[in-house]
């Protein structure tokens, strides 16, 4: 379910005029950055991708409960 959301999410995304379904999930994953950039610290961002992907699938409800 979540594969076939981010594929309608993403399937128009431009450069030079972007939608506003575009600029909210860049706002959405700026917040992201900043939040745990501030939390880790700029020497381990390399982790930040990690954290958002794991918050991404423990915001998202599952069909198990």
């Amino acid at each position: 379910m979540s594969d076939l959301l981010s594929l309608i999410l993403v399937r128009n995304l431009k450069v030079e005029r972007p939608g506003k379904v575009q600029l909210a999930l860049e706002s959405c994953i700026q917040w992201g950055t900043d939040l745990f950039e501030g939390i880790l610290g700029k020497e381990n961002s390399g982790y930040i991708p990690y954290l958002m992907t794991v918050d991404c699938f423990w915001l998202s409800p599952t069909p198990w409960g």
